[in-house]
């Protein structure tokens, strides 16, 4: 006999879930696709801060347009890799690279190869096989203290370096509207003009979430509205990517 449940899907009630839409940011995802045009179109590379306070849909907002930057480019023709790495956990620059290093295939080197080093075959493997990667470093703030300044740096200089376009791309995810104020001056100066600010939601829109994800989540009718009603008045304050709204 079959047991009954209430459940449809509980992956959509995972920290780690990316929902198939976006509830009211619509508007920031357009600015995205207005700042990364030229990537999406011709290939590139672009650098983009995302600032909001904690439950503001930062984390989701970046991942989702990561995804769907890569669809729209495989039907340019333009292999766009998208990368996630959780600053909270790769807390510095050797750990992110890691990241890409697995991304392109490659192995990890030896202890003691320079950042700039390990960079330069990263650019060499996307230049052998004609893509592009698309950085996300969540929680910024936690690589910033491990010269993450120096890291975000080389990442806008490294194809130049080599007389090549630079094929690295990096999204930036901040909870600090003053990140940038903790970087360096050149570095500072590739990301002041390419800030995505998230407002806090309000209410209607904590409960549209909440409906979203409902919706998917749980059978039809099995979820009542006094329920949501209850959560929005009693959510604690975690961290973002552990919050049913984030």
């Amino acid at each position: 006999m079959k047991t009954r449940t209430v459940f449809k899907d509980k992956n959509k009630l995972s920290p780690r879930y990316v929902p198939g839409k976006l509830v009211d940011r619509e508007g920031e995802f357009r600015e995205l696709v207005r700042l990364f045009h030229h990537v999406l179109e011709e290939g590139g590379s672009q650098r983009v801060i995302v600032c909001g306070s904690l439950g503001s849909g930062r984390t989701i907002l970046t991942r989702v347009f990561a995804r769907e930057m890569r669809k729209f480019g495989k039907k340019r023709g333009i292999d766009i890799l998208p990368v996630y790495a959780d600053c909270r956990k790769d807390r510095t620059p050797r750990e992110v690279l890691g990241r890409l290093q697995r991304a392109c295939d490659l192995e990890k080197p030896v202890r003691g190869v320079s950042y700039a080093s390990i960079l330069e075959r990263v650019v060499e493997q996307l230049k052998s096989r004609g893509a592009y990667l698309a950085i996300i470093l969540d929680d910024l703030d936690f690589l910033i203290p491990r010269n993450g300044s120096d890291f975000l740096y080389m990442t806008t200089r490294v194809g130049e370096e080599l007389g090549e376009r630079n094929p690295i791309s990096l999204i930036g995810v901040s909870g600090e509207p003053s990140v940038l104020a903790r970087l360096d001056s050149a570095t500072q100066s590739t990301y002041q003009h390419n800030r995505v600010v998230l407002e806090d939601y309000d209410r209607r829109q904590l409960r549209r979430i909440l409906e979203d994800r409902a919706k998917a989540a749980f059978t039809k009718d099995s979820i009542k509205g006094e329920v949501l009603d209850y959560i929005l008045g009693s959510e604690p304050r975690v961290p973002e990517r552990d919050r049913l709204g984030s």
